[in-house]
């Protein structure tokens, strides 16, 4: 086995870090989108999951209420 040159544990290193860091602001983003969800679903009255449903429903277009429910993870009794 070749021992790992100083330039390449550094790299290393570096890489352990950086994914580190980016793992911990991915955390961070998803924290202040799921306030900002809930804030949003409290300004317009919506319950549970209706803005994910809603966003499905804008970014796919129509949907039946199997498939809505099948991408949004739902029961299809709940829709």
């Amino acid at each position: 086995m070749k021992p790992v040159e100083p330039a390449n544990r550094e790299a290393a290193r570096r890489r352990r870090r950086l994914d580190r860091e980016v793992r911990a602001s991915l955390r961070d983003v998803s924290v202040q989108v799921s306030l900002l969800n809930h804030q949003v679903r409290g300004q317009l009255e919506l319950k549970g999951t209706d803005l994910e449903c809603l966003d499905l429903i804008s970014r796919d277009g129509p949907l039946s209420p199997s498939a809505l429910a099948r991408w949004a993870g739902l029961h299809p009794a709940t829709m």
